[in-house]
């Protein structure tokens, strides 16, 4: 709890964001390595309407917003361009060496910051993306190597986390199933922020691969 991002101020930083859709929850955030350690800070997005509609299924939200922890955009959908702000903030602030989306929802706001020179770009969550972060990811818990804030929106995340494990040992990070209120944005976040920290090749045959790629907007080996 005694961790802050401004302690970690002019270093290395790696940033990945999970946007989701427009009217659910949206997390950013920042990766740095010191000391052998890998510390993550998060900050999560939901629209106001949102929170007030969902306040009895899940009133954690709420706390979180009087927290300072969950950033309230106005209207019924995330606003992109708050978390755009976000993003070339801590740019100012941090030596950012990557910043990675999810495909779903970030065209817009990857094509503006890579348009400007920030190093962004997309990349799909898929196994042959994820597997070494969150292999990463698991051993450094496992061993005490990875460091947070204590922020309760990401612990809440991440006790929602399952896996789906393939035969050839594969990992994919998702939610106990598709339409569950549970969310794991924020660790998702965090590993798309941990795949380039760790030099995970990015790449992905998909159509909408080849439509971001045209764009300028995927990563290549």
């Amino acid at each position: 709890p005694s961790l802050t991002i401004e302690a970690f101020r002019g270093e290395p930083c790696w940033i990945g964001g999970d946007l989701a859709q427009l009217d659910d929850l949206a997390a950013l955030a920042a990766a740095f390595r010191r000391d052998g350690l890998i510390y993550a800070f998060v900050k999560f997005y939901l629209p106001r309407l949102v929170v007030e509609a969902r306040a009895k299924k899940i009133p954690a939200y709420q706390r979180w917003v009087d927290a300072g922890i969950l950033t309230l955009t106005e209207g019924e959908m995330i606003d992109y361009a708050r978390i755009e702000a976000d993003v070339r903030a801590w740019c100012t602030t941090f030596t950012v060496q990557a910043i990675r989306f999810d495909q779903f929802g970030s065209v817009q706001i990857t094509g503006n910051l890579f348009n400007d020179g920030f190093p962004a770009a997309v990349v799909p969550k898929t196994a042959k993306e994820f597997t070494t972060p969150s292999r990463e990811l698991e051993t450094r818990v496992k061993h005490q190597k990875f460091r947070h804030d204590g922020n309760a929106c990401l612990k809440w995340n991440a006790s929602n986390v399952v896996v789906r494990r393939g035969v050839d040992d594969s990992l994919l990070p998702k939610k106990e199933s598709a339409d569950s209120p549970n969310k794991i944005d924020g660790i998702d976040a965090i590993l798309q922020a941990m795949i380039p920290m760790l030099g995970v090749p990015e790449t992905d045959d998909s159509e909408a691969a080849r439509d971001f790629a045209e764009r300028g907007l995927w990563v290549t080996p």
